[in-house]
């Protein structure tokens, strides 16, 4: 469920990664 946040805040990061 925090998947929107995640892609929200950090999800340039978990692209990274």
């Amino acid at each position: 469920m925090n998947y929107l946040i995640f892609t929200r805040g950090i999800g340039t990061n978990k692209d990274g990664e």
